[in-house]
């Protein structure tokens, strides 16, 4: 997977360092006031047989269809043309971006601006804007379907 993408997934978070992690990171001339770690989900399939099912689920290929799952990565960034945008690491271990016009009401009905890094979504009917590019448009749909802790 990575081979094909040669960017991997990951979160951050804000934290406190424990005064031992900060002495060393003193010590080492490191600034650490975050902390990064990417997600890995196994789940141990009862059914040998679909097994096969399984690995034809987590293909990696280019998307076709204008839905997409997985965890928001970045923070909201606001672009020169006023749209905020996401990053988000997919269910195949892709990035890609979803957008949408900086006042736009769907998106504000959709809860797309209160989105937070490290958010599992899941978004369909969503704009095609480019090879891993994604806006939000009337009809679209998106569910928070884990919300990251915020500190």
């Amino acid at each position: 997977m990575l081979d094909q993408v040669k960017k991997p997934c990951f979160s951050e978070w804000q934290w406190n360092l424990p005064p031992s992690v900060r002495e060393l990171a003193d010590c080492a001339g490191l600034d650490r006031d975050s902390l990064k770690a990417s997600w890995v989900a196994l789940k141990k399939q009862k059914n040998r047989g679909k097994d096969k099912e399984a690995l034809q689920d987590n293909k990696t290929g280019s998307f076709d269809s204008a839905g997409l799952r997985g965890r928001i990565v970045s923070e909201p960034m606001l672009n020169k043309a006023g749209r905020v945008r996401y990053i988000v690491c997919t269910n195949r271990g892709l990035r890609v971006t979803i957008s949408a016009p900086r006042n736009d009401p769907t998106a504000e009905n959709l809860g797309f601006f209160g989105l937070g890094r490290g958010d599992l979504i899941a978004a369909n009917g969503l704009e095609i804007r480019g090879e891993s590019h994604f806006g939000i448009a009337p009809g679209s749909q998106l569910e928070v379907l884990m919300r990251a802790p915020r500190i």
